[in-house]
């Protein structure tokens, strides 16, 4: 083994070597020093600074190239490392994304989606596949509804064609009869990109969505060809509590925790990582939010805030939310709201009459051979009963040809008229349809399937009419199976049947109760909860439970159906009346326009609307004298209503205004004029579009641009711009700029028809 060599040891051969080096360098590098030095010494002083000068420049640069040549190093070595691992984790994604669509997992899942949306369903209420009438499929029936849209100010207020809007404008708005895919064709607008679908209950809000859901998983071309991008729809029921309970996830955990699992039904799709949450950042998601108005009251203020979050944070994804226009108005209380409100059109007579051919097409083709050559046939005989049907509805009554624009309506018609009449009549009334309804589920269909049901039917009405009024009370539209059973335990007592045996008859033999979910059970449609819980207040003489909630939305359908069922409802509208229910008591007394009753009756409902009139004229002096404009604005236009017989929310046309009762003019118009010291008031917006400045006429017309422009500035409903005006900001500082109908549908919508009250002023002499 050799030692270490001790301290003394002379240097190697290569140690001797590296001396020998850096002696050389020390000399390079000092010696412009010395040649500097003896430049001086031999006086040559200039040039000696200039070498010295020259010398640490050289230095001093030499140093700076070493340190920057370092720094260089380490930057570039860091990027090297960092641009490689990039390009790894691309050439991942890339893989990732590759895998993703080659697996056709989006293709998979929109067909998931569209067998989930495959029935045309009303809300549950279906007929069984070996009974009489035969559910079709939503794509064979689905009648494309029209729509209008409308746009929210950034406080979300709704501007609907307000005062200020262009002719042309108001003209595409009235001849435009936009589809729904005409509105997501328009989502490249951030405007579109909130919808709020806000409909009554029965206007197809759910089947349009469905509709639409289907569409992308079976038919892509329809979209396409309607210029709409190729969107992944989640279509999400806000009433069920796999989404109430989960508002604490944001919106791409709670569609893959608690979404995607029960509509995949146990199938196996692998999705890539972060695939919700990537499609809702890029754009490509289309989220459903469908029954704001069925989310609990007490969960409805915390559903908003969530909803409200997600569009804020996927600003570049599309969300339409469906709700009741009440239920929307009073429980979305979050500051981030939607931007467009889509209104659905009832049917119109083209409309219905192609959803009741079609729908019969289907009830014959299913009891018929389907041989091709028998289509034919079955067509035209479809077209037969179908015609027989519309010339009943032509001949019915007024409420029937109302009814038929409710999509929801149509289809129970239908299905009454097929099952219970022989087809031979219609029901004329909404009440009696109910009561056909009714009889149909509780009693002809068990008898004509032979199945011994338990109680008699009076019975079973009774006990599901007060499961109904308790569903009410709690305001709640669905029980789980442990409190439904308590509840019927307790209202079968004396009854020789469990409740156990009576859920599962009602549930499987007359459908009333569906089960919904993880043992939830509800009514098919809250109109039918609505319905028998009025009657159990009718039988229980109860009407008390109605004029205690007054105004409250909850109970809106059950007051309806209360007075329409009573043999004399001026008792209970009295009672609305007493309680300053005039909103409740007015739209409960336009149910009742095409009833007949006995003369002393009658004479009682017109005093009542009488009542309610003299009342609303005090409630608006109430408001301007306490300078409440924006609440007597909005309640300017329901006194208009009513003086009309129109429905909050209808549109009022030239011809209304023409011949508006000028008594009524003169009231409203005096009100304002005093209370604003002649600020304010419809004779006041008279002389301002009459002045020189303006150069108004009275003949009823549209003036041209330049006059209406004009006069939009003038009393403040208009800008500089001809951009439709954000009504929210209007300066009430101008002379002239109420009433302007803020805050509801204005009545301005199609004909511009203020000018036809403007001469209707001139008429009664204001």
């Amino acid at each position: 083994m050799t030692s270490p060599p001790p301290d003394n040891q002379s240097p190697k051969p290569d140690n001797m070597a590296l001396l020998v080096s850096q002696g050389i360098r020390a000399i390079a590098k000092w010696s412009p020093y010395g040649l500097a030095g003896y430049l001086v010494l031999n006086n040559q002083l200039l040039m000696g600074i200039i070498v010295f000068v020259a010398k640490l420049l050289y230095t001093a640069f030499a140093a700076y190239g070493r340190g920057a040549l370092r720094k260089t190093d380490e930057i570039y070595e860091r990027r090297g490392s960092e641009g490689i691992e990039k390009f790894v984790n691309w050439l991942d994604a890339l893989n990732e994304e590759l895998t993703w669509k080659l697996s056709g997992v989006d293709k998979k899942y929109l067909d998931c989606l569209a067998e989930d949306c495959l029935w045309l369903l009303t809300d549950g209420y279906r007929q069984d596949r070996q009974g009489k009438v035969k559910d079709p499929t939503l794509e064979e029936v689905f009648v494309h509804l029209r729509v209008n849209s409308s746009r929210f100010d950034f406080a979300g207020n709704l501007t609907t064609s307000p005062l200020g809007s262009r002719r042309e404008e108001l003209r595409e708005i009235k001849e435009e009869q936009l589809s729904i895919w005409e509105v997501l064709a328009r989502s490249k607008e951030p405007s579109y990109r909130r919808v709020l679908i806000n409909a009554w209950g029965g206007f197809g809000k759910t089947t349009l969505l469905r509709h639409v859901a289907y569409t992308y998983g079976k038919n892509p071309a329809i979209p396409h060809r309607h210029k709409v991008q190729r969107f992944i729809p989640f279509l999400l029921y806000l009433r069920e509590n796999k989404i109430t309970d989960h508002i604490d996830l944001g919106l791409p955990e709670l569609i893959t925790q608690h979404y995607l699992p029960p509509l995949l039904l146990g199938k196996k799709l692998k999705f890539p990582s972060n695939w919700v949450e990537n499609l809702l950042h890029e754009g490509k998601a289309l989220i459903f939010l469908d029954g704001f108005d069925e989310v609990k009251e007490d969960q409805k203020s915390a559903m908003s805030e969530w909803i409200g979050k997600q569009m804020t944070a996927y600003r570049r994804s599309v969300f339409v939310l469906t709700s009741r226009p009440d239920g929307y108005k009073e429980g979305y209380t979050a500051t981030e709201k939607p931007y467009r409100e889509i209104t659905i059109k009832p049917l119109d007579e083209e409309q219905w009459g192609e959803f009741i051919s079609k729908w019969y097409f289907c009830q014959l083709r299913e009891s018929r051979s389907q041989a091709d050559k028998h289509i034919r046939r079955i067509k035209r005989e479809s077209v037969v009963k179908a015609q027989e049907v519309i010339a009943q509805i032509n001949k019915g009554s007024t409420e029937l040809k109302k009814m038929v624009t409710n999509p929801l309506l149509l289809k129970i018609i239908l299905t009454v008229y097929y099952y219970c009449y022989g087809e031979e009549k219609l029901p004329q009334l909404e009440t009696l349809l109910y009561e056909d309804i009714f009889k149909l589920v509780l009693e002809t269909r068990p008898e004509w399937r032979g199945i011994a049901m338990p109680l008699r039917p009076e019975e079973r009405r009774i006990i599901l009419q007060r499961l109904a009024l308790d569903l009410v009370i709690l305001g709640e539209s669905e029980l789980d199976r442990p409190t439904i059973l308590a509840k019927l335990t307790g209202y079968l007592q004396g009854f020789s049947v469990s409740a156990e045996e009576f859920l599962s008859r009602i549930t499987r033999v007359s459908e009333l109760l569906i089960e919904k979910g993880s043992n939830k059970y509800q009514f098919p449609h809250n109109k039918f909860r609505d319905y028998l819980a009025a009657k159990e207040i009718e039988r229980c003489k109860n009407s008390h439970l109605l004029v205690e909630q007054g105004e409250n939305s909850q109970w809106q359908d059950t007051t309806f159906f209360y007075v329409e069922i009573v043999e004399n409802p001026t008792i209970i509208l009295q009672e609305l009346v007493n309680n300053e229910a005039l909103d409740r008591a007015y739209n409960c007394l336009k149910k009742l326009d095409n009833r007949k009753y006995t003369p002393p009756i009658a004479a009682k409902l017109k005093d009542i609307e009488k009542q309610i009139h003299e009342l609303r004229y005090q409630k608006l002096e109430e408001y301007l004298q306490t300078g409440q404009w924006q609440d007597a604005d909005e309640l300017t236009y329901k006194v208009m209503t009513e003086v009309l017989g129109k429905e909050e929310g209808d549109y009022f046309k030239s011809e209304d205004l023409l011949n508006f009762p000028c008594a009524d003019l003169l009231i409203i118009d005096g009100l304002w004029v005093k209370y604003s010291e002649g600020k304010f008031g419809f004779s006041v917006q008279k002389e301002i579009y009459l002045s020189d400045k303006i150069g108004g006429i009275l003949d009823g017309r549209y003036p041209g641009d330049r006059i209406w422009y004009a006069f939009c500035k003038e009393v403040g409903w208009r800008g500089n711009s001809n951009k439709i005006p954000i009504l929210a900001l209007i300066n009430t500082e101008k002379k002239g700029t109420l009433p302007s109908f803020k805050g509801v549908n204005f009545m301005m919508v199609y004909d511009v028809p203020v000018f036809g009250l403007f001469s209707r002023i001139e008429t009664c002499k204001l």
